[in-house]
This record gives C-alpha cells, sequence and structure tokens, in this order.
C-alpha cells in the first residue's frame, strides 16, 4: 500500500472534507490513483449520509481522472437512484456495466438500486448479465 493510502485511510471524513476544500486533493503532487481513492471515499461517505449533491461531485471528479471508472459510475448510479433521478441512475449503471461492472448478485442485492428495480431498462440489463454469466460458466 502506497504511504499516501495508508495516511487516507485514517483520515476522518472531516479532514478529507478540509483537504479537499483546500484543493490539496487535487494537487498534482498527489498520484492520480490516491487521488482518485479521496475522491471515492468522500463520495461513498456522503452517499451514505444522503448528502447526493455532494456525492454526485465526488464521483465525477474519479471520472474527470479516469472517466471510464465502472466503480464510480456504478456508485453515481446508486446516487442517482435514492436520489429518485432514475432515468440518471440508469444511465449510469448501464455505463458502469459496459465499463466492466459485472457482479450482477451485488447489483440485484443493492438496496441503493431499489428505486429502479421495477424498470424495463433495468430488467434488460441485469437480464443480459444473468445471459452472460451463464455463458461464461
Amino acid at each position: 500500500m502506497r504511504p499516501f493510502a495508508v495516511v487516507r485511510e485514517a483520515l476522518s471524513e472531516a479532514q478529507l472534507e478540509e483537504l479537499r476544500r483546500e484543493g490539496l486533493a487535487n494537487s498534482v503532487s498527489i498520484p492520480k490513483a490516491d487521488r482518485i481513492a479521496i475522491f471515492m471515499d468522500q463520495g461513498i461517505r456522503y452517499l451514505n449520509i444522503r448528502r447526493f449533491t455532494k456525492a454526485e461531485r465526488e464521483f465525477r471528479r474519479v471520472l474527470e481522472l479516469e472517466p471510464k471508472n465502472d466503480t464510480a459510475l456504478y456508485n453515481l448510479a446508486c446516487t442517482y437512484a435514492l436520489w429518485g433521478r432514475i432515468k440518471e441512475a440508469l444511465d449510469c449503471l448501464e455505463k458502469a456495466v459496459a465499463g466492466g461492472f459485472d457482479d450482477v448478485g451485488h447489483i440485484e442485492s443493492d438496496p441503493d438500486l431499489d428505486a429502479v428495480r421495477g424498470e424495463p431498462r433495468y430488467r434488460s440489463l441485469v437480464a443480459e448479465l444473468k445471459r452472460r454469466a451463464k455463458e461464461d460458466e
């Protein structure tokens, strides 16, 4: 584990927010992977306390650094689903799957996605993932 990653794990939410506010997380002296980890961690923290605007911002920062990050896209889908923004949730979920996120069990059991489960696009996506998984067996 990189030294900064160890420090990041020991930081509180307030400390991470202070780093972000001061622009240190955007510093080019911090390796890109660590900046991604900081933004992802902060996004998840905001998502867990239902601060959707801030969670969205952090996951979008990950995507600025790594546009096809399937985990950030998945977390953004969860953010939008919980926020009631169904179309955006499905758009991001589809992009996450297209980018390699294929854990259909997680997708089906994640309560963050409950708001989209009845949507035809969701059912189609899950059916396709199951079909692919069966082919890979």
